[in-house]
């Protein structure tokens, strides 16, 4: 075809000389280099846009940038880890309160108070300190803690 078509890029007035020109100008229009394309199709979008396309974010979700995060602020970094469930215990202490002289005589199955004396166990007001660390947990291999997730094929055009 050699007619001629104008196309409207930005309030101006943008001519090409045959309707194949015309479908180039209009697709680097709606996908210009660096656009993202999303698709459950596996096909590469070079088979029907043009251009040159790479296929990115592979096994990985999507994140907004967000300039407030030094993390997430330019587009195209990733993060996150394989192996999130890392061998790891924690540290713990603390310090019980003093407690009050418990007195009483158990007797027949009812506890009957009398005055120094818990079951025949005297005690008396106390208080001690106590710390420890638990048990080591994680085996630093991959565990199943997805997110609902939908797969896609994601491409970033290139040329």
């Amino acid at each position: 075809m050699t007619d001629i078509v104008q196309l409207q890029q930005n309030g101006k007035g943008v001519y090409m000389k045959t309707h194949g020109k015309a479908i180039d100008g209009l697709v680097d229009s709606v996908y210009p280099v660096g656009s993202v394309f999303i698709s459950v199709s596996e096909t590469n979008p070079e088979a029907f846009f043009g251009g040159t396309w790479e296929r990115i974010a592979n096994g990985r979700t999507l994140v907004g940038v967000d300039s407030s995060d030094t993390t997430l602020a330019v587009s195209g970094n990733t993060g996150g880890s394989v192996n999130p469930l890392t061998t790891h215990s924690h540290p713990f202490s603390g310090r019980t309160s003093d407690a009050s002289l418990i007195t009483g005589v158990a007797s027949g199955g009812d506890l009957n108070f009398s005055s120094g004396s818990v079951g025949g166990i005297k005690t008396a007001a106390h208080s001690h300190a106590y710390s420890g660390t638990t048990d080591t947990q994680g085996s630093n291999t991959n565990h199943s803690n997805w997110q609902p997730f939908f797969t896609v094929y994601i491409w970033v055009r290139k040329i």
